[in-house]
């Protein structure tokens, strides 16, 4: 797998301040779970218009941060400012994600925005600034550092009068007859250190060398925490794919966790097992070195890197068999004071009601016929919850459409429908468990539930399955 390394070399053109340098290479799966190296993943489109993967994401968020820790910042603040730790990581405007080498561009920003030094001082900062300048002193340099330091045209003509009175000058591009190299030297801007500063470094800002020990290892290998202790396979079983959460134990096992989608791969999935520990099981633990093994043929991700936050656990699904499937119905949608008044108008439209005035009247109008609509179904209601329903939470079983309340057309047809049945349940609901017709809540009328409802004063949640 790969892994960057890490190291701060010389700037080439002033080797007294130091650069960071990415390179790729290749390490253990075990190294990288034990020992927390930054596991890192190409993308197979990296031209324009991808983007970042999550693991890059985090990682490039990842330097910025510390980087940007005060322990990190030199005091001089003129020359040290902190990076910002946001971005979209989409490669817009052509402008490319990695390198040739396949490292992130924004790494090599960070690299050519920022230099780092054992100790900083100003005074040392001019003396090294102006010796590289002065070894590199051609026309750009001068022209930079004049036209920068005298600003107005009349003063830059009027300065390099003092030099040669036979300079004529008309206009800016007139600077271009004359070799300023020659007529003008370092040593003539020495009351302009901090404009021979900004024109001489191709960044202006520092930090610590220690910094890099945030996040770089001993050996010199990116990493932000010890441990990485979750990822996922993607495993290619011909036609289908099965998909595992693994896990890193105390004891250096890694658990695998199936994630069925569909239930007629459980037999992949068993089958698989069996091939890899003899076992048909759904879940299995494994060595390190026999997981690497698998990465041959399978594809490995860690969605759920995040080094400046705590890692959740990444869950695994499972849909319930047929044969076991607990059958349930839920209230669905109802009308309540979110909709718009175009929507409110709507509703009554199709019920043959009033159609104009303000959302108040709009929504009086509806509690109004929500209770004659539940007076006009109560009858087929009781009939149908004569047997009794037990609420339960909508994690504790599986929906089904094969419970579904038949009762006056036009209410089951209609948008208010689900309103009703959420009323009846209300009035019928007793102890917050058990629905049935034989007992009725008359602490409320039928018009305050509806306007309850319709307000959000009261919220009906759960799932109802047969006693």
């Amino acid at each position: 797998m790969k892994v960057i390394k890490v190291e701060l070399v010389q700037d080439k053109i002033i080797p007294e301040f130091k650069r960071l340098k990415f390179t790729v290479e290749n390490k253990s799966l075990k190294d990288i779970l034990l020992r927390g190296l930054h596991p890192y993943i190409v993308r197979n489109d990296q031209g324009y218009g991808s983007s970042l993967n999550y693991t890059s994401q985090a990682m490039i968020k990842s330097i910025k941060h510390r980087l940007n820790e005060d322990k990190n910042m030199i005091d001089y603040k003129d020359y040290c400012s902190k990076f910002y730790e946001g971005g979209n990581y989409n490669s817009w405007y052509n402008i490319k994600l990695y390198d040739e080498s396949g490292i992130p561009e924004d790494l090599n920003r960070i690299s050519e925005s920022l230099y780092f030094v054992n100790e900083f001082s100003y005074d040392k900062l001019v003396k090294i600034v102006t010796k590289s300048v002065k070894e590199r002193w051609d026309y750009k340099l001068a022209k930079n550092i004049l036209t920068s330091s005298k600003g107005e045209f009349n003063n830059v003509r009027r300065f390099l009068k003092q030099f040669d009175k036979n300079i004529v000058l008309r206009k800016w591009c007139d600077l271009n007859n004359y070799d300023l190299s020659t007529i003008l030297s370092v040593d003539d801007f020495k009351d302009y250190n901090k404009t021979i500063i900004n024109h001489g470094l191709k960044a202006l800002n520092f930090r610590y060398e220690y910094a890099i020990k945030d996040f770089v290892t001993e050996d010199g290998y990116l990493s932000f925490k010890p441990r990485i202790e979750q990822f996922t396979l993607k495993i290619n079983k011909g036609d289908i794919c099965l998909f595992y959460n693994c896990h890193l134990k105390k004891n250096n096992k890694i658990r695998f966790i199936p994630d069925i989608e569909n239930i007629d791969d459980r037999k992949e999935y068993l089958s698989f097992a069996d091939s890899i520990v003899q076992n048909k099981r759904y879940c299995f633990s494994l060595d390190i070195e026999k997981t690497e093994r698998l990465l041959k043929t399978a594809e490995i991700s860690f969605p759920n890197l995040n080094y400046e936050e705590a890692e959740t656990l990444t869950e695994s699904k499972a849909d319930v068999r047929e044969d076991i499937r607990v059958n349930a119905f839920e209230a669905g949608l109802i009308v309540d004071d979110e909709y718009t008044n175009y929507s409110l108008a709507s509703i009554l439209r199709d019920y043959g009601e009033k159609v104009s005035g303000v959302k108040e009247e709009l929504i009086n109008r509806i509690v109004k016929l929500l209770v004659r609509l539940y007076n006009k179904s109560k009858y087929e209601l009781d009939k149908y919850f004569t047997t009794k329903f037990i609420r339960v939470d909508s994690i504790s079983c599986s929906r089904s459409s094969e419970e579904p309340i038949y009762f006056n057309p036009q209410i089951r047809n209609g948008s208010l429908k689900q309103s009703v049945i959420s009323i009846y349940i209300l009035k019928h609901l007793r102890a917050k468990r058990i629905l049935s017709s034989e007992w009725e809540n008359t602490s409320y009328s039928v018009e305050e539930l509806a306007n309850a409802l319709i307000n959000r004063k009261v919220i009906l949640n759960g799932s109802f399955m047969k006693a």
